[in-house]
């Protein structure tokens, strides 16, 4: 079933056609892949979805809502989680409350009961430590939970991010290049953290340019040029499509 659904998405910029006509849709407990050369609007595509940039025309739906104009936290709110090419996480604070920071409505439902620290917060914080601790676990960063975030290495932050999005408990999980970076060990760990996202029958989309972590994760690749969706299928129709090896090789040896 569609979660989220782009209708002929289109974005300029100076006359240059960043996003042009796109229309995707991204079905829950499945993992699509958005591939490309630098530049064919992948990254532009996710600021539209997520509301960092406003489209030209189109409409972008989740569910059955239409988000496009929404500014970005109401489309976080919305169910729609996103982690970025640049690592952003709190320095200062441990992992475990990195993780913690994700989930919505922690502080309490009124700003007395978080001054107060009523039983209800106090029950509440138990249980999203123990859901935290989970997902540090599917990580593989339960010995870091402790570790203030700053002391970590760049793929463990990585994780740490997609671990806060993934605590959001979002419809949509929207990952830009997560694998960039990262040692083959940190790429296992990475993969395990979508696929657990998968199992919780969210709706997983992810620029990527390891074609080998493509292949073996995707349900769906979507392949971009020049603004435009040139291509979408399974993993094997991608790489046998001659237009998609023209003008991206990243299938081919």
């Amino acid at each position: 079933m569609s979660v989220l659904r782009t209708v002929n998405l289109r974005k300029s910029f100076g006359g240059l056609d960043a996003v042009d006509d796109v229309s995707i849709s991204v079905e829950a407990g499945r993992i699509t892949s958005i591939i490309g050369p630098n530049g064919a609007g992948k990254t532009t595509l996710f600021d539209l979805i997520t509301g960092f940039l406003k489209p030209d025309s189109g409409d972008v739906f989740l569910g059955d809502r239409r988000i496009d104009g929404l500014r970005p936290y109401r489309i976080a709110s919305a169910g729609v989680s996103r982690s970025f090419q640049l690592v952003r996480v709190f320095p200062q604070l441990s992992v475990l409350d990195n993780i913690l920071l994700g989930y919505k409505g922690l502080q309490g439902d009124t700003i007395v009961q978080a001054l107060l620290r009523t039983r209800k917060m106090v029950r509440q914080y138990k249980e999203k430590k123990e859901d935290a601790k989970k997902i540090l676990e599917n990580a593989n960063l339960q010995s870091f939970e402790k570790t203030i975030a700053n002391d970590t290495s760049y793929g463990q932050q990585k994780l740490v991010e997609l671990g806060r999005a993934f605590a959001a408990q979002p419809r949509v999980l929207l990952l830009d290049e997560p694998m960039a970076g990262l040692s083959m060990i940190m790429i296992e760990k990475m993969i395990a953290l979508i696929q657990a996202a998968k199992r919780e029958g969210i709706a997983v989309a992810l620029i990527e340019h390891n074609m080998q972590v493509v292949m073996d994760i995707s349900d769906v690749v979507i392949t971009m040029n020049f603004g435009k969706v040139i291509a979408s299928g399974t993993p094997e129709e991608i790489c046998a499509n001659q237009q998609v090896s023209d003008a991206y090789m990243g299938c081919k040896d």
